[in-house]
């Protein structure tokens, strides 16, 4: 029997108008609209992959024997006293994973994308701006193990205090020009994950100075 539209099919919803295939990623609510209608047909014990898991605990149990040790050493209490190393020569700690609708990896735009915008500034909380004598707008050095980068600073409440972030993707030449301050070059390539080998962007200390 001919079916003029698609939910009149026995098997709607079916791959055929799975949203991975078409804007998943644009319009997500598709996604739940998709299983939605899925879980209606197939009910939700069906639907539910999980629930159909043979282990007694009824998870996905990974070992990792590169790792037994490392997950060992994950502590709040050690990893307290490991902030405090090197505390008076590095007293802040510096993230370059600040994600914002100006920078795009090191992809650089037009920077008149970005005219008139504090585009790549450092963010430091109001209350360590207030503690070390620093105000929003001016320009200040930032100084790690692995180099150091002149860049606006940016008080604001969006982080915590002793974190400082700074945007990634910039610090790249246009037209004979550098532009912004590049995060890469403040973390060191020894300062890494002991696995996949990536420096900890997230992770970096750092001392900052008045230009």
């Amino acid at each position: 029997m001919t079916r003029d539209v698609c939910f009149e099919c026995g098997d709607f919803p079916c791959d055929y108008l799975h949203p991975y295939a078409d804007m998943a990623q644009i319009k997500p609510h598709n996604l739940k609209v998709f299983n939605l209608c899925l879980i209606k047909r197939m009910g939700l014990e069906k639907w539910d992959h999980f629930q159909a898991l043979e282990t007694e605990d009824g998870r996905i149990n990974l070992n990792v024997p590169e790792m037994k040790d490392w997950i060992q050493e994950i502590d709040p209490a050690l990893e307290s006293e490991k902030l405090k190393e090197d505390e008076e020569s590095y007293p802040f700690i510096m993230s370059s994973g600040r994600h914002m609708d100006y920078n795009a990896n090191t992809q650089l735009r037009d920077p008149a994308w970005n005219k008139g915008k504090r585009a790549c500034t450092a963010i430091m909380h109001l209350e360590d701006a207030e503690k070390f004598g620093f105000n929003d707008g001016q320009m200040v050095k930032v100084t790690t193990e692995a180099g150091e980068e002149k860049i606006e600073l940016e008080v604001t409440k969006s982080t915590r205090p002793g974190y400082i972030m700074i945007p990634h993707g910039f610090g790249l030449v246009f037209q004979g020009k550098r532009y912004g301050a590049n995060a890469n070059r403040l973390a060191k390539s020894t300062h890494r994950d002991r696995i996949a080998g990536t420096p900890y962007h997230r992770y970096i200390p750092c001392r900052l100075e008045a230009v």
